[in-house]
């Protein structure tokens, strides 16, 4: 149950930005520029911060461009 209601929350937060591509999202949230996302730089948006080992498939600590968008695609 609080699986589905953290899933919820997430997608419930994107939902917003339907109309924005994962790319143009990632941008916004990249707030050094530097092509990838801290855990300092989405701890203000809970619902990517809970999600973060999900979205860092290579484990380094960091979410790349790639990364982001691929787990947008796997999810259509």
């Amino acid at each position: 149950m609080k699986k589905l209601l953290l899933t919820t929350v997430f997608f419930t937060s994107f939902a917003v930005v339907a109309e924005t591509s994962p790319g143009e999202l990632f941008k916004s949230l990249d707030k050094d520029g530097n092509g990838s996302l801290s855990k300092t730089e989405v701890a203000g948006e809970v619902a990517l911060a809970s999600k973060f080992k999900e979205f860092d498939r290579d484990e380094n600590g960091e979410i790349s461009t790639q990364e982001f968008i691929a787990y947008f695609e796997s999810k259509k």
